[in-house]
């Protein structure tokens, strides 16, 4: 994915990490990428429907730091920010960040507390 390419096609490639979305949540979320896609924004390629933990991801996005396609969480631009290809806030043509959804759009539904 993230690969050299011989080809022509090198369109700009982000991998978004969202945690703590609950199910209400990623119903908005879905809502707004389908009324994005009517301003000509691409869709998700994929999506995960079991992810895997926290630690799993910080591992992961620890990978990605180390190969220059993620920054530095404490450097990460705003999620809006990484929309635009064309912003400072990419590294390269391919970029991975990580949001924890309470603290980067709290007026999505909260998780439910665990007693």
């Amino acid at each position: 994915m993230f690969a050299a390419q011989d080809t022509a096609d090198n369109a700009a490639q982000l991998v978004v990490l969202l945690e703590g979305l609950t199910p209400d949540a990623s119903r908005q979320l879905k809502a707004a990428l389908a009324a994005a896609d009517a301003h000509h924004l691409a869709e998700p390629a994929f999506t995960i429907s079991d992810p895997p933990s926290a630690a799993a991801n910080n591992r992961l996005l620890a990978l990605f730091q180390a190969a220059g396609t993620a920054p530095a969480t404490h450097e990460q631009c705003p999620l809006e920010s990484y929309l635009n290809p064309a912003t400072a806030c990419w590294q390269g043509h391919a970029t991975v960040v990580k949001y924890d959804v309470e603290k980067v759009h709290p007026h999505l539904p909260p998780r439910p507390s665990t007693p």
